[in-house]
């Protein structure tokens, strides 16, 4: 897991995110209030100086630039713009520059509104503003002559607004297509095969398989390699440089959108040829809860056309977990509604699956000692042996030397007074498996092995079936503050 906190400061020309409220919690125990604050404050600062590790971030933000003009097209100084996200109800206030401009440089991934008045125009509301993340947005605001009391609105939606201001290449995929794609294992990777000129590449093991119980899914961006592509999870480089996969692979529920860019970017995200740009969810005025639980188990199995009579192998997997985010809350002591937010999500995997393992094991007279027993196909017989002497080069023909004399034990067989009580406890506790399987004494060869001179194996002596299990536990969470309408702190973890 990689926890970092950041904070984004921005001059008056840029606009960060802002707060929009003006007084917090109840009047008249403004004491305990302030208490409360500092209280926060110094959390906060707590996080900053104690979890967070020394990273350099990558841009996980959008950015919108707004043309005010009259009916003729001349630009409008001086026009006042207050920007709105959706989700939050968090307000950015701006003015239009000479040439008619505002440039809002640092805004959350959401959906936005917009008004803009500006003395003898009538107000004009813009909505259906969606910001992706690593894009730059253009949209104009063409104000009518009139009273400012009248307000015009105009939907402003995504086939009106021109990436105009940027040259990158890529495409967003957004939390519907996360939430509404059927993904095999919940892996957002598959998801980045939707956009131009990305193919799958294979399969690997990367530090993401560790909490997943999962193998991961490598891509290749416009032909390149798939190491040459970058996986910034709220900008931070996740990318595993050997096998070229992620690094970290959140919960599908806890992602907010993420942007497939390549070949053409800004250097603010890397320096690799392509990028895949995730941003975690964060919280907004209304609580939500996910919750969701997959299983798959041998009782609504059905068997292979192959499988004949034999018995399914047991399964059992649940995949399940819980998203729960909203405003931070203190009844009568803090109201985060509009400035504080947080998201908390958890995903749990759990596998129980039979398996088949066929392997080779002592008999029992060879755990008490006697090495020559040939029972179940594992003997060693002395070279002196009669069947060494038929058989000399058979694998199975070795002397076992006693390490105090250096000489043989006579028979290979070892007195039970030099067998070391941690051997015998292997055999007490009977953490060996005994033989199941029958084997001809006297083979040339070991069970497994294939007889010299002809093309018949062996087969081993041991059948087992043993229970492979899997215990993951995955967990996501972000804390987003609006300390002013052009600074903001969010911490990730």
């Amino acid at each position: 897991m990689v926890s970092n906190l950041k904070a984004s400061s921005a001059p008056m020309s840029v606009r960060g995110r802002s707060c929009g409220i003006k007084g917090i919690g109840v009047a008249r125990n403004q004491k305990s209030i302030s208490a409360w604050r500092l209280i926060l404050g110094a959390l906060i600062a707590t996080v900053v100086l104690l979890c967070a590790n020394h990273t350099r971030a990558q841009s996980v933000s959008g950015a919108l630039v707004v043309t005010v003009s009259d009916p003729a097209g001349a630009a409008i100084s001086g026009a006042s713009l207050t920007l709105t996200e959706i989700s939050t109800g968090v307000k950015q206030e701006s003015k239009s520059d000479a040439a008619g401009l505002a440039v809002y440089g640092t805004l959350k991934p959401g959906d936005y509104s917009l008004l803009v008045s500006a003395a003898g125009f009538e107000s004009t509301a813009l909505s259906g503003i969606s910001v992706s993340i690593g894009q730059r947005l253009a949209v104009t605001a063409t104000m009518q002559i009139g009273a400012v009391t009248q307000t015009v609105h105009v939907s402003a939606s995504s086939e009106t607004m021109l990436n105009s201001e940027s040259a990158s290449v890529g495409q967003v995929i957004s939390d519907r297509a996360i939430e509404q794609m059927p993904l095999n294992g919940r892996n957002f990777v598959q998801l980045t095969q939707l956009g131009t000129g990305s193919a799958p590449v294979g399969t690997g093991t990367s530090p993401s398989t560790t909490w997943t119980g999962r193998s991961d899914t490598t891509i290749s961006l416009a032909g390149l390699r798939e190491s040459d592509t970058s996986y910034l999870v709220n900008g931070i480089e996740t990318r595993n440089a050997r096998f070229g996969n992620t690094g970290l692979r959140p919960s599908i529920d806890a992602i907010q959108e993420f942007n497939v860019q390549r070949t053409i970017f800004g250097a603010e995200f890397g320096h690799s040829a392509g990028v895949v740009n995730l941003a975690l969810l964060s919280g907004s005025n209304q609580y939500h809860m996910v919750l969701f639980e997959l299983n798959r188990n041998t009782d609504y199995a059905a068997k292979g056309y192959f499988a004949g009579t034999a018995a399914l192998p047991k399964l059992n997997q649940n995949n399940f977990g819980a998203t729960f985010d909203g405003p931070i809350s203190i009844p009568h002591l803090y109201d985060g509604k509009n400035k504080t937010f947080f998201m908390f999500n958890y995903e749990a995997f759990r596998l129980i699956q039979g398996n088949t393992v066929q392997s080779n094991y002592p008999s029992a007279a060879q755990l008490d000692g006697n090495l020559a027993d040939d029972s179940t196909g594992m003997g060693a017989y002395p070279t002196t042996s009669q069947f060494c002497v038929a058989n000399p080069s058979s694998e199975k023909c070795i002397d076992i030397i006693n390490p105090l004399t250096g000489t043989p034990f006579p028979g290979n067989v070892i007195p039970s007074g030099q067998i070391s009580a941690f051997a015998n406890a292997y055999v007490t506790n009977k953490w060996i498996p005994t033989p199941n399987v029958s084997i001809t004494p006297g083979q040339v060869v070991f069970p497994g092995h294939t007889i010299p001179g002809s093309s018949t194996t062996l087969p081993n002596n041991t059948n087992l079936a043993p229970d492979g299990t899997q215990y993951i536990n995955q967990y996501n969470a972000r804390i987003d503050h609006h300390l002013t309408q052009n600074d903001t702190i969010y911490g990730t973890w």
